[in-house]
Protein backbone atom coordinates (compact mmCIF):
# COMPACT_ATOMS: atom_id res chain seq x y z
CA UNK A 1 0.00 0.00 0.00
CA UNK A 2 1.41 3.31 -1.23
CA UNK A 3 1.53 6.74 0.85
CA UNK A 4 -1.71 7.83 -0.80
CA UNK A 5 -3.51 4.87 -0.09
CA UNK A 6 -2.37 5.23 3.64
CA UNK A 7 -3.51 8.39 3.96
CA UNK A 8 -7.09 7.98 2.45
CA UNK A 9 -7.40 5.05 4.21
CA UNK A 10 -6.80 7.07 7.68
CA UNK A 11 -8.94 9.97 6.44
CA UNK A 12 -11.64 7.78 5.35
CA UNK A 13 -11.35 6.39 9.84
CA UNK A 14 -12.27 9.70 10.31
CA UNK A 15 -8.49 10.86 11.70
CA UNK A 16 -7.98 14.71 11.15
CA UNK A 17 -6.48 16.01 7.87
CA UNK A 18 -4.86 17.94 10.64
CA UNK A 19 -3.48 15.53 13.27
CA UNK A 20 0.48 16.09 14.09
CA UNK A 21 2.96 13.99 14.76
CA UNK A 22 3.74 13.69 18.84
CA UNK A 23 7.48 14.65 18.39
CA UNK A 24 7.90 17.52 15.52
CA UNK A 25 4.43 18.61 15.75
CA UNK A 26 4.43 18.11 11.48
CA UNK A 27 1.11 17.58 9.97
CA UNK A 28 1.14 15.26 7.18
CA UNK A 29 0.91 18.71 4.74
CA UNK A 30 4.36 18.91 6.25
CA UNK A 31 5.91 15.75 5.78
CA UNK A 32 4.10 16.31 2.16
CA UNK A 33 5.68 19.24 1.58
CA UNK A 34 9.42 18.34 2.70
CA UNK A 35 9.50 15.25 0.39
CA UNK A 36 7.97 16.76 -2.39
CA UNK A 37 4.82 14.27 -2.37
CA UNK A 38 2.24 15.93 -5.03
CA UNK A 39 -0.28 12.98 -4.61
CA UNK A 40 -0.36 13.43 -1.20
CA UNK A 41 -0.26 17.63 -1.41
CA UNK A 42 -3.64 17.47 -3.13
CA UNK A 43 -4.90 14.61 -1.47
CA UNK A 44 -4.59 16.80 1.88
CA UNK A 45 -5.41 19.95 0.16
CA UNK A 46 -8.97 18.67 -1.10
CA UNK A 47 -9.48 17.80 2.45
CA UNK A 48 -9.15 21.04 3.57
CA UNK A 49 -5.61 20.61 5.37
CA UNK A 50 -4.72 23.97 7.32
CA UNK A 51 -2.19 25.70 5.32
CA UNK A 52 -1.12 27.81 8.53
CA UNK A 53 -0.40 24.67 11.13
CA UNK A 54 3.02 25.39 12.46
CA UNK A 55 5.32 23.08 13.69
CA UNK A 56 6.08 22.30 17.43
CA UNK A 57 9.57 23.55 17.80
CA UNK A 58 10.62 25.95 14.84
CA UNK A 59 7.26 27.07 14.36
CA UNK A 60 7.47 26.43 10.20
CA UNK A 61 4.80 25.91 8.26
CA UNK A 62 4.49 23.36 5.27
CA UNK A 63 5.52 26.20 3.27
CA UNK A 64 8.84 27.63 5.11
CA UNK A 65 9.50 23.41 4.90
CA UNK A 66 8.55 22.96 1.50
CA UNK A 67 10.89 26.44 0.39
CA UNK A 68 13.89 25.00 2.93
CA UNK A 69 14.24 21.83 1.30
CA UNK A 70 14.17 22.98 -2.27
CA UNK A 71 10.26 21.69 -3.09
CA UNK A 72 9.49 23.93 -6.04
CA UNK A 73 6.27 22.45 -6.89
CA UNK A 74 5.15 22.17 -3.63
CA UNK A 75 6.21 25.55 -2.84
CA UNK A 76 4.57 26.63 -5.74
CA UNK A 77 0.99 24.90 -5.52
CA UNK A 78 0.86 26.03 -1.58
CA UNK A 79 1.22 29.75 -2.37
CA UNK A 80 -1.79 28.95 -5.56
CA UNK A 81 -4.21 27.56 -3.06
CA UNK A 82 -3.72 30.48 -0.33
CA UNK A 83 -0.42 30.07 1.87
CA UNK A 84 0.77 32.49 3.89
CA UNK A 85 4.44 33.90 2.30
CA UNK A 86 4.94 36.09 5.01
CA UNK A 87 4.06 34.05 7.96
CA UNK A 88 6.76 33.68 10.60
CA UNK A 89 8.86 30.83 12.17
CA UNK A 90 10.48 31.15 15.88
CA UNK A 91 13.33 33.40 14.83
CA UNK A 92 11.07 35.66 12.57
CA UNK A 93 11.96 34.15 9.70
CA UNK A 94 9.16 34.51 7.09
CA UNK A 95 8.79 32.35 4.26
CA UNK A 96 9.53 35.46 1.22
CA UNK A 97 12.68 35.76 3.75
CA UNK A 98 13.67 31.87 3.53
CA UNK A 99 13.65 31.69 0.04
CA UNK A 100 16.81 34.24 0.16
CA UNK A 101 18.49 32.13 2.64
CA UNK A 102 18.13 28.98 0.86
CA UNK A 103 18.15 28.24 -2.95
CA UNK A 104 14.87 28.76 -3.26
CA UNK A 105 15.39 32.07 -5.91
CA UNK A 106 13.67 29.62 -8.48
CA UNK A 107 10.35 29.20 -5.79
CA UNK A 108 10.25 33.15 -5.72
CA UNK A 109 10.60 33.45 -9.68
CA UNK A 110 7.90 30.83 -10.50
CA UNK A 111 5.54 32.31 -8.39
CA UNK A 112 6.25 36.63 -9.05
CA UNK A 113 5.79 35.35 -12.96
CA UNK A 114 3.08 33.34 -12.03
CA UNK A 115 1.29 36.08 -10.44
CA UNK A 116 1.89 38.70 -12.53
CA UNK A 117 0.79 36.80 -15.63
CA UNK A 118 -2.61 36.35 -14.09
CA UNK A 119 -5.74 38.18 -15.77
Amino acid sequence: MGHAAVVDALLDAAVSVDVVDGKSGWSPLHFAARYGHETLLRLLLSQRANLEVKSRVRQQTPLHVAVSHGQLAVALKLLQVGANAHSTDVSGVSCVQQVGLCDGLSVAREYAADTCCRS
